[in-house]
């Protein structure tokens, strides 16, 4: 019995290994699989990457580099109208930088509308002048300063308020207040000198 268990126990195995055998039987098949191991890997890897740069893709936030956006960054940030009489004379484009502009002498007649109006002065003041004297924004002498005024000061009243009327620096004529008068400029002035510690 045990002859016949061992024959059919060697039988049973002999069937196990030809159920589990393997794919490859010859060296021949073994250098095949190896080969087309590493070639085929390395051709899908070829195919995918040409298949992602071929054809005009647009990337996540490629519109910011179109024309309009462009042209929006640079954009000019503010612009003043120079005025003469309530009709625009000339555009000008203000840098985000100061930006120093020669000025001519500046000749003109003092004004002299009577004594200075300390309450309208420091309305204009406030309206237009404080923006940059308040804290001397692009060198523009602070209020209250003695010594910061000094230098313009030194030149006279009726030249402080003909450079404030026609502008001076980076300082637009008459503040950027158009509207404003000769006198309501000069009030402005005798405002801000008035002030001086």
């Amino acid at each position: 019995m045990s002859n016949s268990s061992e024959s059919h126990h060697g039988d049973h195995t002999e069937g196990n290994v030809e159920a589990h055998g393997t794919l490859i039987k010859t060296p021949k098949q073994l250098i095949v699989t190896i080969v087309l191991s590493f070639i085929i890997p390395v051709v899908v890897i070829i195919l995918l990457v040409s298949w992602v740069t071929s054809g005009t893709k647009t990337s996540a936030g490629s519109d910011t580099l179109g024309a309009e956006a462009t042209a929006l960054r640079i954009a000019p940030v503010a612009k003043i109208e120079i005025t003469e009489g309530g009709a625009p004379v000339a555009p000008m484009v203000v840098a985000a930088t100061p930006v120093v502009v020669a000025v001519a002498a500046v000749q003109s007649e003092p004004v002299s509308d009577g004594p200075a109006d300390m309450v309208k002065g420091e309305q204009i003041y406030k309206q237009a002048c404080m923006a940059c004297h308040a804290v001397g924004v692009a060198g523009a002498p602070k209020f209250g300063d003695k010594t910061a005024w000094g230098p313009a000061m030194s030149r006279g009243m009726d030249s402080m308020v003909a450079n404030a009327i026609k502008g001076k620096g980076v300082m637009p004529a008459r503040g950027g207040l158009a509207a404003a008068s000769d006198k309501d400029i000069s009030d402005a002035v005798h405002y801000m000198v008035g002030q001086l510690k």
